[in-house]
C-alpha cells in the first residue's frame, strides 16, 4: 500500500470581481517563494518547486472549488490549470449560479476572501533542511481549490489575477465558447447579484 502523507493547505489573496461571467483567474501558488507555515508538520518555512504540479492540466476540470475547504460548501470547479507559468500555478475557476456562489463572488470582490489550495505531498518528494526548519516541496497532488478568509501566500505575491463575467451556463465541455441562449436573462441575473451584494 502506498504511504499517504498528510495534506497541506496554502492560501493566497483575492482581488477584483465582476459578476456576469462568474470566472475567477488566480495565481494559486507562487513557485520558489518561501512562506511561514504552521500545520501538522510543525512550524517551518516552505517553498514549492516549479514542477510540483506537473501534469495537473490533464485533470484540471476534476478539481472542485470549495468555500473554507468544506465539501458541503462546493461553489464551482476549475475550468483550466496551468502548472508551467513562470510565476506559479495558475487556476481558472467557474463559480456556480447559487446563493453561495453569488455570496462568494461578492466577498471576493470586497477583498474578504483569499484563494487557497489543499494538496498532498507525494512520498519521498519533500526536501527538508537538516534542522527541519525549511522544506522544498517537489511533487504535490492538488486535491481542491478553496475560497477562505485567511491565506499564507497572499503575503508573497499570489492571488486573483482577474474575475470576469460569464455569458451563460456551461454544463458540458463541448459548450465552452457557445454564446448564451438567454443573454438578457443572464445580464439581469448578474445585475441583481451585483446589486444584492455590493453593500457587503
Amino acid at each position: 500500500m502506498t504511504e499517504q502523507l498528510p495534506r497541506i493547505i496554502r492560501a493566497a489573496v483575492e482581488a477584483e470581481v465582476r459578476f456576469a461571467e462568474r470566472i475567477i483567474e488566480t495565481l494559486a501558488v507562487p513557485y520558489e517563494v518561501e512562506a511561514e507555515c504552521d500545520d501538522v508538520y510543525g512550524v517551518y518555512r516552505e517553498s514549492i518547486g516549479r514542477d510540483a504540479f506537473a501534469g495537473i492540466e490533464r485533470r484540471a476540470r476534476r478539481v472542485k472549488v470549495l468555500r473554507d475547504h468544506s465539501l458541503q460548501r462546493a461553489v464551482g470547479a476549475c475550468t483550466a490549470i496551468d502548472s508551467k507559468h513562470e510565476r506559479g500555478l495558475l487556476a481558472t475557476a467557474h463559480i456556480a449560479r447559487t446563493d453561495l456562489g453569488d455570496e462568494t463572488l461578492a466577498l471576493a470582490e470586497a477583498g474578504v476572501l483569499d484563494v487557497s489550495i489543499a494538496a498532498r505531498p507525494l512520498p519521498g518528494s519533500d526536501e527538508w533542511s537538516a534542522d527541519h526548519m525549511h522544506v522544498r516541496r517537489t511533487k504535490l497532488f492538488l486535491e481542491e481549490l478553496s475560497l477562505v478568509p485567511l491565506g499564507v501566500y497572499g503575503e508573497v505575491g499570489a492571488g486573483v489575477l482577474a474575475v470576469r463575467g460569464y455569458a451563460g451556463e456551461v454544463e458540458d465541455e463541448a459548450l465552452v465558447g457557445v454564446p448564451s441562449r438567454t443573454p438578457n436573462l443572464d445580464a439581469v441575473r448578474a445585475w441583481r447579484a451585483e446589486a444584492r451584494y455590493s453593500a457587503l
